[in-house]
């Protein structure tokens, strides 16, 4: 959607969710948040699984100690792109860490 279109259609998202603000920027927005690191890789480490029709447990996003290291370390550098872009990540402190989904 062009962002000339973003003022109209946070009026009419707004009286479904009254709580939706004006994002800062597309890309801002789309990497402030820890969900673009798990979502797709949790999805990339239970491939096999989601194939196979095997049930997958998304209370922890079926993590194991060594697939959350992995994700620590994309989100590390998720974090890196926002000092190169000299933009302060302020969800960093208060996203969840990997590894607090992991299970033994």
């Amino acid at each position: 959607m062009p962002t000339s279109n973003s003022e109209r259609m946070l009026h009419y998202l707004s009286q479904l969710y009254p709580n939706l603000e004006m994002g800062e920027d597309v890309l801002f927005d789309s990497l402030s948040g820890v969900g673009i690191i798990l979502h797709p890789l949790s999805t990339l480490f239970n491939a096999s699984n989601i194939e196979h029709g095997s049930p997958i447990r998304y209370s922890n996003y079926g993590f194991t100690p060594s697939t959350s290291r992995l994700c620590e370390k994309a989100d590390s550098e998720r974090n890196k792109l926002f000092e190169c872009l000299n933009q302060s990540n302020h969800f960093r402190s208060t996203t969840p860490q990997p590894t607090e989904f992991c299970h033994d």
